[in-house]
């Protein structure tokens, strides 16, 4: 059963997470495989609707729709004749009637938590295969995404957070240290993972950019990589095309 977020720890997300930086890497994106501005887009988990608000402006023909399941997120978007909103789900993108060029996942993927977290790691597979199915003959998915690579075992911090933050009676402490989602959970992966993840759901990468998204002292490196056998924690954008013929190790 799909876990959701409090509407108290949801304005946690009424924010713009692309800054300058990330928008001209979607941008130089976008510039490659839609050379004219005339596309459509799909947001999901669009929250107050600030990254459509970018594209449309900066893309005259363009049209966007935004999903969320918050209706109090959606309630702050702009509106535009170009913009349209959804209520609803990640986990039921099959329900939506018609194909876009372009499918985006802003820090969307890691929110997709179950009770377990194997059903977690399945609704990522799961919406992705959707999307997939949702797509253009052109189409491409963007996919913007931290990674939380183990020390020695590559997927252990993101099953450790994970179950720290499902632990309800563990919430106040969890969110004390930082973690918005104490008592509902978070599923982090790590680069391998994501990789993996968008093989089986028959997406290939067409190119990929890793960058330092956090700083970190180096006390702090030092007791995430006891706690959570965490690495220095990084953010990374795939970009994304149907097709299971994945790009080599970047």
């Amino acid at each position: 059963m799909e876990r959701v977020l409090s509407d108290e720890q949801l304005e946690a997300f009424d924010v713009d997470f692309i800054d300058r930086f990330k928008w001209n890497r979607i941008k130089d994106c976008i510039g490659e495989s839609f050379p004219a501005s005339a596309f459509s887009v799909l947001d999901v988990g669009c929250g107050n609707g600030v990254f459509a608000d970018k594209i449309i402006a900066e893309y005259p023909e363009s049209r966007v729709t935004g999903l969320d399941m918050s209706e109090m997120l959606l309630a702050k978007n702009r509106p535009h004749p170009r913009k349209r909103t959804i209520l609803g789900s990640a986990l039921v993108l099959s329900d939506l009637a018609e194909q876009y060029d372009l499918i985006c996942f802003n820090w969307l993927l890691h929110h997709l938590v179950d009770d377990t977290h194997a059903a977690s790691l399945a609704n990522v597979c799961l919406t992705l295969s959707e999307a997939r199915n949702l797509l253009t003959e052109r189409g491409r998915v963007s996919v913007y995404e931290n990674m939380f690579d183990g020390i020695l075992v590559d997927k252990a911090p993101g099953r450790i957070i994970y179950a720290l933050t499902t632990i309800r009676w563990l919430s106040v402490l969890t969110r004390l240290g930082g973690a918005n989602t104490g008592g509902v959970g978070v599923c982090f992966q790590s680069e391998r993972q994501w990789r993996e993840n968008f093989n089986r759901a028959g997406l290939a990468i067409e190119s990929f950019h890793r960058h330092d998204a956090f700083e970190r002292t180096a006390l702090r490196n030092i007791i995430q990589g006891i706690v959570l056998h965490l690495r220095p924690m990084a953010a990374a954008h795939f970009w994304l095309r149907q097709g299971r013929d994945a790009a080599p190790w970047l």
